[in-house]
């Protein structure tokens, strides 16, 4: 991969991360990537569950513990 396709790359990502990096900001920061993402698309709790495969109760415990340790 040349230079400046990699550059390219680059700031696609950074664009496509800035409402992430906003609501992180807003939130006060921390280590809680899953409940950001997920509040920065607006995807509610049971539709990141559903896409998972999981119960709805696992989603806040990944949260949970992504914010714990």
């Amino acid at each position: 991969m040349q230079g400046y396709e990699r550059d390219k790359l680059r700031r696609e990502l950074d664009e496509a991360l800035l409402p992430l990096r906003l609501v992180r900001k807003r939130k006060g920061g921390g280590t809680a990537w899953l409940k950001s993402i997920r509040q920065a698309v607006g995807l509610p709790v049971d539709e990141v569950a559903r896409r998972m495969g999981v119960c709805r109760w696992e989603v806040h415990r990944l949260e949970e513990s992504e914010k714990n340790s």
